[in-house]
């Protein structure tokens, strides 16, 4: 419980609740504040706390939550959450009292999949991918004079809407299931001159396979090269090795449409995507035996230019399957795994055979007391608050302070009394919540929750540089720098 701090090694800070309620198991929180919020998901729930604020009351904001760990990202100006079974979007408004927050179920941005169709058979160009998020599709048609039956690509489950030079008809309409048509009771004019696309119709037609690829993943990363202009995707059971990104809808970069032609395979399908990182103009693709990386490039398909993210291999033999572990560190990648401790990604290029490096040998299982302690994955979490990267693994967190210690040579401080389940930073300030649910704050003290706050310093052995035969050590003199009252312990081991 000792830290590098203000030019000398001191006490780490205090800890006290900002909101002690128990309110379940705690899964995920988002890692950032968002207006002042935290927000979190707590058992069936996901709540947001005024973390800046007088009150720190928890508010719920939906609930039917399912009770698998998921990742919040942050897309325009809205706060999304994925997990397994779930997609939430979350709306802040500022108010005279302060922000208010909504959320929503992300429905899935509906598809034109057609224009200029044909009434008579359904065919027509091509336009917009179906999207993985819904059944629901979109066909536009040219109208023909006196014709009342207009055919569709396809025989669909159900019809939602249908549309006469923008007007939605309620009544007037019919959809023969058997043969795939709607039946007008009276034929759609057409204008002079002819307008093209002047009747829309909305079917739905369901590819479970498709929308279950996006419904089971629960890692997302924000990514666009030098931008932010998509969303990626991984994590399904049905296809562990594939990622998925967003596209763009008639208007915008869209977060809730999922072109089913954007997916890319990450090498065998026996090894699992655990995570993303964004490291310089790439994005990092994390699986449990190895790293890939991929960089934002664009195809043609209809005529249109799409997203492309094809995958690259870094490393085939290290890789992470603590997915909460991953942490962009100085413009590098830092991550663990079970086998091998803590790496840190150098470079991306795969030609170098160094460009990841252990940099927890120090801590490793392998040196005894003291070493890491690795859990259950979900059970990993991590941050960096500009001045150390922190995980939390088993009963202790581990800190590497990377301003005064490289990669090459990293200074790690082992910190106890830290139930962490998630971490929050805003700005230079560390929040946690610990598996109850319990929001904590660190502190200018010298106690946790009130309580003592133990620490332990080991001095490295000391031979004063000569043999240890050829001199006795007469005295040693200890200097303790106490901030208040406190009990000290004194344990020393000598060869007489």
């Amino acid at each position: 419980n000792l830290l590098w701090r203000d030019g000398m090694l001191r006490s780490r800070r205090g800890q006290e609740y900002l909101s002690n309620s128990i309110m379940g198991t705690a899964y995920a929180a988002y890692p950032k504040l968002w207006h002042g919020y935290a927000f979190a998901h707590i058992g069936t729930a996901i709540y947001c706390f005024n973390v800046l604020g007088s009150s720190h009351t928890p508010q719920i904001l939906c609930s039917a939550v399912p009770l698998v760990r998921g990742t919040f990202f942050l897309f325009g100006d809205q706060l999304y959450y994925k997990t397994r079974g779930l997609y939430k979007v979350f709306t802040a408004t500022e108010t005279a009292s302060g922000w208010t927050f909504t959320a929503a179920t992300v429905l899935g941005y509906t598809p034109v999949i057609q224009i200029n169709s044909d009434p008579h058979d359904g065919t027509g160009d091509l336009y917009q991918p179906e999207n993985r998020l819904t059944a629901k599709k979109e066909v536009w048609y040219n109208a023909v004079a006196n014709w009342k039956d207009y055919y569709l690509p396809v025989k669909a489950d159900y019809i939602y809407a249908v549309y006469v030079d923008g007007v939605q008809l309620l009544s007037g309409w019919s959809y023969d299931p058997y043969v795939g048509k709607v039946i007008f009771q009276t034929a759609p004019p057409v204008t002079n001159p002819p307008t093209n696309n002047s009747v829309h119709i909305i079917y739905s037609l369901s590819n479970t396979q498709a929308q279950l690829s996006i419904d089971q993943c629960r890692f997302a990363e924000v990514f666009g090269g030098t931008g932010e202009l998509c969303v990626v995707m991984a994590g399904t059971v049905l296809q562990p090795n594939a990622y998925y990104w967003s596209g763009n809808s008639s208007v915008k970069m869209d977060a809730t449409y999922f072109p089913i032609e954007q997916v890319q395979l990450a090498s065998s399908t026996e090894e699992r995507i655990t995570g993303f990182g964004k490291q310089q103009n790439n994005l990092i693709i994390f699986k449990e035996n190895s790293v890939g990386k991929t960089t934002l490039g664009t195809q043609e398909l209809n005529d249109r230019i799409f997203i492309d993210l094809p995958y690259t291999p870094i490393n085939a033999s290290i890789g992470c399957d603590l997915p909460w572990s991953i942490q962009l560190v100085e413009n590098n990648l830092v991550f663990a795994n079970r086998r091998g401790g803590v790496h840190i990604i150098l470079d991306t290029t795969a030609a170098l055979e160094n460009n990841i490096v252990c940099i927890s040998t120090k801590i490793n299982p392998a040196f005894g007391e003291g070493g890491i302690n690795f859990g259950d994955e979900d059970a990993v979490c991590s941050a960096d608050d500009g001045t150390h990267y922190y995980l939390r693994c088993g009963s202790r967190v581990y800190a590497w302070n990377y301003e005064i210690s490289s990669a090459g040579s990293p200074s790690w401080f082992p910190l106890s009394n830290i139930p962490a389940i998630a971490f929050m930073v805003h700005g230079t300030e560390l929040y946690h919540m610990d598996a109850s649910g319990r929001i904590t704050q660190f502190c200018e003290a010298f106690n946790d929750y009130g309580l003592a706050l133990q620490r332990k310093y080991r001095f490295p052995m000391m031979n004063f540089n000569s043999y240890d035969c050829l001199k006795n050590v007469n005295s040693v003199l200890i200097t303790l720098g106490a901030f208040q009252v406190e009990d000290t312990e004194l344990t020393y081991i000598t060869d007489y």
